[in-house]
């Protein structure tokens, strides 16, 4: 009789696999699919990696960055893309504005007060077993921003981007997406009064503009066609 095999834990490099096609959903303006696939990944690595890994905490990551009140994350999800990838300042107000409309400042607001513990729990966590300056760790930092943001308290997001800013800029130097993500969300959160001026929506539109167009710059350039020279190394492609 032939003995079946154990199955093994999930690979580490199989499990961040699986966490990015989940995430790759996003730009398809699937939150909803993206959540749940990230839901399935995390607790894999929770029984696998254990609560403290790096993985785990990575993914959990992406699934509070990810999560909203109510249904506004999954209703909303297309627009949010289309927004973040114009990084137009005209459209992050509208887009605010719209979120208004589908969202009541109270409801907001309480699940911004439910989500701030286990989020502050996670920076925390972050913070002691990756070190203050890994990416993870500020980017659970900047969604201490965006709930900071939804129950309106305009001094704790700015003073959570600004740590975010200043970190990035020591750790991670210029030119890193981070730190890019970073200073745009400092610059978001100084416009979310609804008695923002005109000429403050323009101001940010064209620092945000700027910001990608530096992020851009240090991007390195595409991958060669099949069978082209390589523009990095200046070498043939390998047949």
């Amino acid at each position: 009789m032939t003995a079946i095999p154990k199955r093994s834990a999930p690979d580490p490099h199989t499990l961040r696999a699986r966490a990015d096609l989940a995430s790759i959903q996003v730009v398809l303006g699937d939150i909803k699919g993206a959540l749940d696939g990230l839901s399935h990944v995390h607790a894999d690595c929770v029984r696998a990696l254990g609560a403290r890994h790096p993985l785990t905490l990575e993914v959990r990551g992406r699934i509070g960055g990810m999560a909203g009140p109510g249904d506004l994350m999954t209703t909303m999800g297309s627009e949010m893309v289309t927004v973040l990838q114009e990084r137009s300042g005209e459209g992050f107000k509208e887009l605010f504005d719209r979120m208004a409309d589908e969202v009541s400042l109270e409801e907001a607001r309480a699940w911004a007060e439910e989500q701030l513990v286990p989020a502050e729990a996670h920076f925390a966590e972050c913070e002691q077993v990756l070190g203050p300056g890994h990416t993870d760790t500020i980017a659970a930092r900047l969604h201490l921003v965006a709930l900071h943001g939804m129950k309106q308290d305009s001094a704790g997001a700015v003073m959570h981007a600004r740590e975010a800013v200043a970190t990035a800029t020591r750790h991670l130097g210029p030119g890193a997406p981070m730190l890019f993500m970073a200073q745009a969300l400092l610059l978001i959160v100084s416009v979310m009064d609804d008695d923002v001026s005109a000429d403050g929506v323009r101001a940010l539109n064209a620092q945000i503009q700027s910001l990608t167009r530096r992020m851009q710059d240090d991007l390195p350039p595409p991958l060669p066609p099949p069978g082209g020279e390589s523009r990095v190394t200046g070498l043939p492609d390998a047949p």
